[in-house]
């Protein structure tokens, strides 16, 4: 007969795996998701200048990026020679450690006005927004207009909700807007707004718009 006090023994519970399929990853696990950049896994993205052989890549990111938001507007006839417009000073291509051009700006002259040097077809790869890149890449061009003692203005479509935000956020100022003298694709007028960076130690007069060549 079995003694009244004999202890029970407790079913043995599997462990619970550390990460499964819904459990919440421990905070000090990195969290890799799909479509996750470079940048998160620490494999690194350089900005350097853009070189000659490149504008295929780059044309082949500016259909990325259209077809994600619709920049430009509307599709150029020759996308590799709106990559290199009449005034182009300087290029520059954010590039992983894959060599896969991720980013591209450049600066332009902005035609009337010396003092001013135009950002221009500036561009990140969808995939890898949000994690600073874009802001590096105004960096750079801030730089190289801060060396030559140049005004860094820009202009932006007013419906870009997403970079008009990104711009104001980082300290550039509207000084104006106009009526586009081009459509969308669907026939509807655009309105451009025009942004310069002012320095903190910096002083301009009143803005003088003018057309950007």
């Amino acid at each position: 007969m079995a003694s009244p006090h004999r202890r029970r023994r407790t079913p043995r519970i599997p462990p619970t795996p550390l990460h499964g399929p819904t459990d919440t990853p421990p905070k000090h696990l990195p969290q890799a998701n799909i479509g996750e950049s470079v940048l998160d896994m620490g494999m690194g993205v350089v900005i350097r200048g853009r070189q000659a052989d490149e504008l295929e890549e780059c044309v082949a990111l500016l259909a990325l990026v259209h077809k994600a938001d619709g920049y430009p507007s509307n599709w150029p006839a020759d996308p590799a020679r709106w990559l290199t417009p009449r005034g182009m000073r300087e290029a520059w291509v954010a590039v992983t450690g894959g060599a896969q051009i991720v980013g591209h700006v450049m600066v332009r002259n902005v035609r009337g006005d010396e003092r001013a040097i135009s950002v221009s077809r500036f561009c990140v790869s969808p995939h890898f927004r949000g994690q600073g890149l874009g802001i590096k890449m105004l960096d750079r061009a801030r730089e190289w207009a801060a060396e030559r003692g140049r005004l860094l203005v820009l202009e932006v479509d007013s419906g870009a909700v997403a970079a008009v935000r990104l711009y104001e956020r980082e300290g550039w100022r509207r000084t104006g807007s106009y009526l586009a003298d081009w459509t969308t694709p669907q026939g509807k007028p655009v309105t451009m707004l025009r942004y310069t960076h002012i320095p903190v130690d910096h002083h301009i007069g009143p803005a003088q718009p003018a057309p950007y060549g």
